[in-house]
């Protein structure tokens, strides 16, 4: 006869199934701790990079960033002097240059008030464009992204070309002479900061 097959006690288990089932039930720690330290780490880094990244717009810059940054918000605060005031900037600033209303008397009043309401437009225009350009310069252009230079560089060459090239053929060579001063103090960071782009 065969005999029923005694169950297993709890004695005649052996160290080595102890072992498999003690692995079945717990893990090995170091294996559960791996992908956890592998988190961490994507984590940090990521975490780094993001506050290089935020840093760098909060750096304070280099001089001619500051110097840029100064000629922009004259340039804005000059824009805004034409849309409020565009009668006494003509007085102060275009009159001595030669392009204002030095001459009122050949001027009616109507003609006048024209004259002041372009100054105006003018400036919301100007005023809009530096706005553009502090943004640019506050972010990517201290960061030193190529693209943000040539924005910079590319808008103020055209304005240049066309502003100056009809002033002459208006006959005005003052009014293309003031285009000459602003070109030089905007130009001035730009080729600084250019040169520091093509160190890096």
């Amino acid at each position: 006869m065969v005999s029923a097959a005694r169950p297993l006690s709890r004695t005649s288990s052996t160290p080595a199934a102890r072992i498999v089932v003690r692995s079945c039930l717990y893990p090995n720690p170091l294996t559960v701790a791996v992908p956890t330290i592998q988190n961490v780490a994507v984590t940090t880094f990521s975490t780094a990079s993001r506050s290089r990244e935020s840093g760098a717009d909060r750096a304070p810059g280099s001089a001619w960033d500051k110097l840029l940054l100064a000629v922009l918000g004259c340039v804005a605060a000059y824009a805004v002097a034409l849309v409020v005031a565009g009668e006494q900037v003509s007085r102060l600033v275009f009159d001595p240059l030669g392009f204002g209303l030095e001459r009122p008397g050949d001027l009616s009043g109507e003609a006048i008030d024209y004259i002041v309401f372009v100054y105006g437009v003018l400036g919301a225009v100007i005023l809009g464009w530096m706005i553009v350009l502090i943004g640019i310069a506050c972010g990517p252009l201290r960061r030193r992204e190529r693209w943000a230079w040539w924005t910079v560089v590319t808008s103020s060459v055209m304005w240049f070309v066309a502003d100056t090239g009809m002033s002459l053929a208006a006959g005005q060579p003052s009014h293309a002479a003031f285009n000459v001063a602003f070109l030089v103090l905007l130009g001035a960071p730009l080729v600084g900061i250019g040169r520091q782009l093509r160190r890096t």
